[in-house]
């Protein structure tokens, strides 16, 4: 075999089976899909450069890593300095100006070496064979014809075909995972019971990689190769992604095409809910309101404060009107009752995921829900500042501060910690908690007060408005179900919604301790009441709460 074949031969197989490869590599040592393409073209350069010089390396493929490990660490060098991110035509073959004017001519042919070589490594092997002997070979039609042993018309038809991708993608100046570094925005929400061995689904959910892969997915099932192509990444690169979103089932793969499994709520169905919320909770909110104004009244009146000692009645009113409607949520008989979260998955998770898109008239203040441990409940609220400023304890810290309420020992160095996020103050030589408590023995005192039946007019009045209350939350939140589940059953794929009971409980998450809009939406309309306030004297724990 003549020089000049092992020469081509070997640019070949560099065009075919390793400018993917090494993209990858440059991808996983950059981090940047820019500074890939860059490190990309040099590792490339490099090695055509050297075979078209006569290299002959005993060991190829150890021999072409050698020069990708090489030419990083001096590109990783000389990093700093660099002005731009992508190398131009002109730097390339000024790079290579020792050369003859064959090697300018396998590299440029008249295009943009840094975009050529980019498209080379994204379109299909067959269409990339063609181009690499084509290009990088100089080869003439019939060549490639005789040597792929197929008609010079398909040679001809997919070269022409291969030239339009090229062109197009020089022509769009495509960049590199530009919707994976700048994608669209959604909301993703994890409901767990036991997140998997390593983190599932979380650890699949905050890449932005992995969030272009549910959107384009979503509705639509592609191959690999649409995807790769899609968002810009390398085809080994997005299979090996591909497969471990399958594996950790948010994914679904039929016939070599990948799909999203989860629910992404769109815009027009939020938009939809939004519209039927601006007519409810004018409605809704004010009988909660009400409801507990009365109930607290009821409960005074019994010698008792329905949320403890230590906590002004206005600072209460957050926690309050969050829980109240969480429970009368969960009494409505048409309520679902069995929420998200509860799907056994891989690696001995149990858990559920959905994604709602951002839109402008969304409510800025949203709320999460977290038991943190032994019996303090957190509700995270987003409003104002209050979200930054809440502290989070840990659980050695929650069961420490239910213990000095139960009036049990407790570590007083986690009681020192509670001080300084302020779920305690401290009174003299004792601690005491600054945030709301709801105690067992004190809702029995409440009820023995009520079996006497010794009330006067006022408590009996309230008692007689709040049935009225409860039927008519009740009767609004049976409504409210059945409107935001059918604006969810229309946006969900077929896939989703033959689910029933996942789309029972994707409405109970939206809708309940899940719903971090629904809930916001209701605390914003209580502000505009005026029922709550908010201003430098509102406690950042306002939404904390023990259950004992």
């Amino acid at each position: 075999m003549n020089d000049d074949k092992i020469t081509h031969d070997r640019m070949r197989e560099y065009a075919e089976n390793y400018m993917e490869p090494i993209f990858y590599f440059s991808l996983k040592k950059t981090g940047n899909y820019h500074e890939a393409e860059e490190l990309t073209s040099d590792i490339s350069l490099s090695v055509l450069s050297a075979l078209h010089n006569g290299t002959v390396p005993q060991n190829f493929s150890a021999w072409i890593w050698q020069i990708a490990r090489n030419r990083y660490c001096f590109w990783a060098k000389q990093k700093h300095r660099r002005t731009e991110n992508q190398v131009s035509s002109e730097d390339l073959i000024e790079n290579v100006s020792n050369a003859d004017k064959g090697v300018a001519d396998i590299l440029v042919h008249g295009e943009d070496i840094a975009l050529l070589r980019r498209e080379l490594a994204f379109i299909a092997s067959d269409y990339r064979n063609i181009v690499a002997m084509y290009y990088l070979e100089n080869r003439k039609v019939s060549d490639i014809a005789e040597r792929l042993q197929v008609p010079e018309g398909t040679v001809v038809s997919k070269l022409h075909r291969a030239r339009n991708i090229l062109r197009e993608g020089m022509q769009m100046t495509r960049t590199f995972g530009k919707r994976s570094y700048d994608p669209e925005k959604f909301h993703f929400s994890a409901i767990c019971n036991r997140k998997g061995d390593s983190g599932e689904p979380w650890c699949y959910m905050k890449s932005k990689l992995h969030q272009n892969i549910y959107l384009e997915g979503y509705c639509d099932p592609k191959t690999a190769e649409m995807f790769a192509l899609e968002l810009g990444v390398a085809l080994p690169y997005m299979e090996d992604e591909l497969e471990r979103l399958t594996r950790a089932s948010l994914l679904t793969k039929t016939n070599n095409c990948y799909e999203t499994a989860f629910p992404i709520i769109s815009k027009e169905a939020l938009e939809q809910i939004h519209v039927y919320y601006s007519v409810l909770m004018p409605k809704l909110v004010p009988l909660l309101e009400e409801n507990i104004d009365r109930f607290t009244e009821q409960y005074r009146e019994s010698g008792h404060s329905y949320y403890g000692d230590y906590l002004s009645y206005e600072q209460a009113k957050w926690a309050l009107l969050l829980m109240t409607y969480s429970d009368l949520y969960t009494l409505c008989k048409d309520s679902p009752k069995t929420p998200l979260g509860n799907t056994p998955r891989p690696a001995r998770g149990i858990w559920d995921v959905y994604a709602m898109e951002q839109a402008d008239f969304l409510p800025p203040c949203q709320v999460g829900f977290s038991h943190m441990a032994d019996g303090l409940y957190l509700y995270c609220i987003g409003y104002g500042d209050l979200w930054k400023k809440t502290p989070f304890p840990t659980a050695a810290e929650a069961i420490a501060l239910c213990n000095l309420i139960r009036g049990k020992k407790y570590e007083k160095t986690h009681i020192e910690k509670l001080l300084s996020y302020g779920f305690v103050k401290q009174m003299g030589k004792d601690y005491v908690p600054t945030i709301a408590v709801f105690q067992t023995d004190r809702n029995e005192s409440f009820l023995n007060f009520c079996k006497k039946g010794i009330f006067n007019q006022t408590f009996i009045e309230h008692a007689h408005r709040r049935k009225i209350l409860h039927e008519n939350i009740l009767a609004l939140i049976s409504e409210m179900n059945q409107r935001v589940y059918d604006i969810l059953y229309r946006d969900l794929p077929k896939s989703i919604r033959n689910d029933e009971k996942f789309v029972r409980g994707l409405l109970y998450s939206y809708c309940n301790l899940g719903g971090s809009f629904t809930l916001g939406y209701i605390l914003e309309r209580a502000l505009a009441d005026g029922w709550l306030r908010y201003d430098e004297t509102t406690l950042p724990t306002v939404g904390a709460y023990v259950k004992i």
